[in-house]
């Protein structure tokens, strides 16, 4: 088996905030979309945004997305701009640019906060300010729509905007100048701000950018001044806030000696992380991005600083990226590219925190500077854990500087009986099986108040610890024992559970136990890897999870057997062109089973290929008829080498198959399907290995054919029941202009009709212009399975009449009326008068009305019959006018 790509990402499955799915999916960057639904970041393709800082999204409580935004367009979840979802006065460059938090109170509408952005003062000199706009789910059939847009709160602001929830609701948060101002959203709407004037005041619009992020809790609040005037520099001020007035308060500087850009705290609230870059030549560039943790718990915070990072990153960008928490627990660092960094352990101090760098992929898409903001207390949570190896235990704790008087665990694992529960201020817990649980922890406090924390643990699947054992055929020519290995193969041999491949591991190999067990000198070529002596061991550390780890060693032992002689096959191309032909695999493989019996075969362009097992050549070949065409070819399974050897390729005549659409009448004998002639071998699907197949039902059958070693195709029948055919017939008569409309249905298939009893046939259902008289009518299938007849009169009125007593059309009525008994006729003029009326047992009209004989015209009449009714019209004709 050969590993091309083993993402990083898989390491990070860990945990996900109970409850909080409307913060699990981000859309940001370059079309960039991360997924922690399941607890693991997953790329995803498909957003259509392309923005450099600004984004947000929103879910459902089960995850499902709902819509998201880059500040000026609102984009569903189908990827299609919202009704009314255009001309948001946000900005792509814009830090903090677009904020989303549902309504409370309301389960379908949802706030859109955007930020003002440098942009917007160097376009006009006046900013756009702080706006919210009101999405409603309800609306526009369930895909949403912006019900009110672009409401402005504040007439000019700042790039930084943060949310986070309270009793009543939410505080969203923004500072412009000298002032913060906090606006309390309720049920009742966004209402007045909480003004703190406190904090330099920052009154060049050049500097407002930087991030501003609430703690999870609400009690902190940490901001990042970038400036760009008169000199590229930076600050990062800490802050008290009180979730009940909304008042900021007990402000610190923790740094100015970088260009500051984001912020983010700890899930437990106690741990502050800030990046920015490093200013350089007189304050007029910047050089390395540098992340810093700080420790909240101290009471010298500025001093508690400690770098995490320091690494080179765009020239032409003078911000450092932003910082953000996800549902997952760990914080994510963008700044650019095809990958984020990551601190999967934001809880901890120091390195113990485990800065990641670009350990998280983001599939075919890129980030920027930007990431998604919301509720800030989507990510409070002080639980954490280590081990997350199926049947192992796992190690829970609380991560809280707070007094703690007792705690109850609920492990959401009910299938592990009394287990399930712990009092343990730490307790360890091994989980009944393989997946993803609920574990919850009732905290009470010495001060008395009780908090409750949930999280997914995802339990996973541990690699299994056996020796590998990779075989290898010495190819070089030299018997030596010395070969090169593909090291990915040993995944077909460690990682076999049940029969099935354990997905998801992040594989690494080292030449010495020792290494890798401190995961140091790792084997960079590892699918190409030359061995040091014949029976070499090397060692794997695997990890399936970022809490899950096993090492195991792999013995490389090289066969010191002679190449196979050449061998020439003539084999049968399957599509046949003018200078090429293309040929299945499985045809070369079958002519040399006839040599090389009962035992594995697979084909490869080179010998390196077929000594490293990889790039195997399968399902069909392009063959160039100019040039002489050879393979290789290795005998044995992954984990043997038996030998390998040169097969050169001659071409046959293509084999003419063609597959069979057979619409068939069954029935009670069956029917038989035919196979082609001139073949050695027949097999069809159903097991006979007869030319011809007898079937009694539809079905797609499949028959395999042979025409020499080599030489062998396939082609299918598929069967389909002739279909039932339903037909009913409309006449409309008593016209001059007749017609009848055939209604038939067929499942499927070409309908005929005729209305001569079958002498002619045609694909039209409607016949008009039809005289009075008797039809045959005639309905059938394509394939005959189905043919109906129907017999129907039409009848009708004659279109005119001349009353002048020669014996000829003298009288008007109904053709043949006396058949037609309870038949009445009412004659009107042209006015609506009428003229006269008839039964079926009247003459007809002679052309007079009150004795007096009327001029040529055109009358109308009604007919009345079997509860239908029918209007139709005719000419009277005088002698003069004949």
């Amino acid at each position: 088996m050969s590993i091309k790509n083993l993402s990083l990402l898989l390491l990070l499955c860990s945990t996900v905030s109970f409850g909080q799915l409307e913060a699990s999916k981000w859309y940001f960057g370059n079309g960039a979309g991360l997924d922690f639904s399941e607890g693991c970041p997953m790329p995803f393709d498909g957003s259509v945004i392309n923005t450099i800082e600004s984004s947000g999204a929103i879910c459902s409580s089960f995850g499902a997305l709902l819509f998201y935004s880059d500040g000026l367009t609102v984009y569903t979840a189908d990827n299609e701009v919202m009704e009314n979802g255009t001309g948001l006065l946000g900005e792509l460059s814009s830090t903090n640019g677009t904020l989303i938090i549902p309504e409370p109170g309301s389960l379908t509408r949802y706030y859109i906060f955007t930020a003002d952005a440098v942009q917007h003062y160097q376009s006009s000199a006046q900013g756009n300010g702080i706006n919210y706009s009101v999405v409603d789910m309800n609306a526009a059939g369930g895909n949403g729509a912006v019900v009110e847009k672009n409401i402005n709160i504040l007439n000019q602001g700042s790039e930084k905007l943060t949310a986070v929830r309270n009793a009543n609701g939410y505080w969203v948060l923004t500072q412009y100048e000298d002032s913060f101002y906090a606006y309390p959203v309720t049920a009742a709407g966004v209402g007045t701000p909480v003004i703190t004037t406190i904090g330099p005041n920052i009154s060049d619009f050049r500097n407002i950018r930087g991030a501003i992020k609430f703690s999870p809790d609400g009690s902190k609040v940490a901001i990042c001044h970038s400036y760009f005037e008169p000199a590229l520099a930076g600050e990062l001020y800490l802050y008290d806030f009180n979730m009940s007035t909304g008042v900021l308060s007990n402000e610190q500087l923790l740094g100015d000696d970088v260009v500051y850009y984001g912020a983010s705290f700890s899930p437990n609230s106690q741990v502050l992380y800030a990046s920015g870059k490093v200013p350089i030549v007189g304050g007029q560039d910047t050089g390395n991005s540098r992340v810093f943790q700080y420790n909240l718990q101290v009471a010298d915070i500025p001093g508690s600083r400690i770098q995490l990072a320091d690494y080179l990153s765009s020239p032409f960008i003078n911000l450092a990226g932003l910082l953000q928490l996800s549902i997952d627990g760990k914080l994510y660092h963008s700044f650019g590219g095809a990958t984020l960094s990551v601190i999967t352990l934001p809880n901890r101090l120091g390195v113990d925190c485990n800065f990641e760098f670009r350990a998280v992929g983001l599939g075919n898409n890129t980030s920027s500077l930007g990431l998604p903001i919301t509720n800030e207390d989507n990510y409070r949570n002080i639980i954490e854990y280590e081990n997350l190896c199926s049947g192992d235990e796992t190690l829970f704790s609380l991560n809280t500087q707070d007094a703690i008087t007792s705690v109850v665990w609920d492990f959401g694992d009910p299938d592990s009986g009394v287990s399930n529960q712990s009092v343990q201020l730490a307790p360890s817990h091994i989980f009944s099986g393989v997946g993803t649980y609920t574990v919850t922890a009732q905290v009470t406090y010495l001060s008395g108040l009780v908090e409750v924390y949930s999280v997914l643990v995802k339990n996973v699947l541990a690699p299994i610890i056996i020796p590998a054992f990779l075989y290898q055929c010495d190819v070089d020519g030299n018997l030596d024992g010395i070969s090169q290995f593909n090291l990915y193969d040993a995944l077909d041999v460690l990682f076999i559970e049940d029969g099935t491949l354990v997905g998801g591991v992040n594989l690494q190999f080292y030449e010495t136990e020792i290494d890798a067990l401190l995961d140091q000198n790792q084997i960079i070529n590892p699918e190409s890897y030359t061995n040091l002596n014949n029976g070499q061991t090397v060692y794997a550390s695997v990890q399936s999870s970022l809490d899950c780890r096993r090492a195991t060693e792999i013995i490389l032992s090289v066969d010191l057997g002679q190449p196979f002689e050449d061998i020439e096959l003539l084999i049968c191309p399957s599509v046949e062109g003018e200078n090429s032909s293309v040929v299945q695999v499985e045809n070369i493989i079958d002519a040399l089973q006839d040599i090389y019996p009962d035992v594995l075969i697979r084909l490869y362009e080179s010998i390196e290929f077929a000594g490293l097992q990889t790039n195997e050549i399968q399902g069909s070949i392009l063959f160039d008829f100019s040039q002489p065409t050879s393979l290789y070819y290795r005998l044995g399974e992954p984990d043997d080498c038996i030998g390998v050897g040169l097969a050169s390729i001659t071409l046959g005549e293509p084999l003419d198959l063609e597959n069979q659409e057979l619409v068939i009448c069954f029935t009670e004998e069956g029917t038989v399907l035919e196979g082609p002639e001139g073949f050695m071998e027949y097999e069809w699907s159903t097991g006979e290995t007869t030319k011809d197949l007898l079937i009694t039902e539809a079905g797609v059958y499949t028959l395999d054919v042979t025409l020499f070693a080599g030489c062998s195709g396939s082609l299918y029948y598929e069967v389909v029941a002739g279909l039932e055919l339903q037909v009913e017939v409309e006449v409309e008569d008593f016209l001059q202009s007749n017609t009848i409309i055939v209604d038939a249905y067929l499942a499927e298939g070409t309908i005929y009709y005729s209305i001569d009893g079958g002498a002619t046939f045609g694909t039209s259902n409607v016949f008009e212009d039809l005289s009075p008289g008797i039809y045959n009518i005639a309905v059938r299938d394509e394939v005959g399975c189905n043919y109906i007849t129907r017999e129907v009169e039409v009848r009708g009125a004659p279109k005119f009449f001349t009353p002048n007593s020669d014996g000829y059309n003298d009288t008007w009525h109904v053709i043949n009326a006396q058949n037609y008994p309870g038949l009445t006729v009412e004659v009107f003029d042209r006015f609506g008068k009428q003229m006269t009326s008839l039964t079926s047992n009247s003459p007809g009209w002679d052309g007079t009305h009150n004795g007096r004989k009327l001029a040529t015209n055109t009358y109308w009449y009604k007919i009345t019959y079997e509860e239908r009714t029918t209007y139709g019209f005719f000419t009277l004709i005088t002698r003069g006018d004949l």
